[in-house]
C-alpha cells in the first residue's frame, strides 16, 4: 500500500488548462466584430477596420493551426488573410474594394463565425496572447534593423 502512495506523489504535476466554452453571446459579439469589419471594407475601406479583421483571423488562425478537425476551416481563413495581404494598400489609400477581392474574406469570416462556437475562450486567449509576443518580437526585430538617427 505504501509504494503505491509514494508513486502517487513522485508523480510530475501537470496543470491542464480549463475548457470555457464560447457562450451563445460571445459567439455573437466575435460574429459582429468579423462581419462588421468586413461590411466596413465592402462600403468605406478604412485601416482600423482591416487592422481590426486582421488581428481577428490571426488569433483564430492560432488557435486552430494544429487542431485537425479544423483542417478545411483554417485553409479558408488562410485564403481571406492572403487576400487581404494582398489589397493592404488600396486599403490604406482607402480606395473601394472589387467584390472579387472581397469573396475570399467573406468566405473566411464565415468559417470563423462557424467555428466559433466549437472554440474554447482559453485557446483564443492564449492566441491572442501569442499574437501579442509576435508582434512584439517583429517590432523588436524591425527597430533592431533601422539605422539610427
Amino acid at each position: 500500500m505504501s509504494s503505491i502512495m509514494a508513486r502517487a506523489r513522485n508523480k510530475k504535476y501537470r496543470p491542464r488548462l480549463i475548457r470555457i466554452p464560447v457562450t451563445r453571446s460571445l459567439h455573437q459579439e466575435l460574429a459582429m466584430h468579423a462581419h462588421g469589419a468586413l461590411v466596413t471594407l465592402r462600403y468605406a475601406p478604412d485601416p482600423d477596420a482591416f487592422e481590426s479583421l486582421a488581428t481577428m483571423m490571426n488569433v483564430v488562425q492560432i488557435a486552430i493551426d494544429t487542431d485537425e478537425r479544423f483542417v478545411h476551416e483554417a485553409k479558408l481563413i488562410r485564403g481571406g488573410a492572403a487576400t487581404m495581404s494582398q489589397i493592404m494598400h488600396k486599403v490604406d489609400a482607402r480606395l473601394p474594394l472589387q467584390d472579387h477581392e472581397l469573396a475570399s474574406i467573406e468566405v473566411a469570416v464565415t468559417a470563423m463565425d462557424q467555428i466559433f462556437p466549437r472554440l474554447d475562450v482559453t485557446k483564443l486567449h492564449l492566441s491572442r496572447l501569442a499574437l501579442s509576443s509576435i508582434k512584439q518580437a517583429e517590432a523588436a526585430r524591425a527597430a533592431l534593423s533601422l539605422p539610427s538617427t
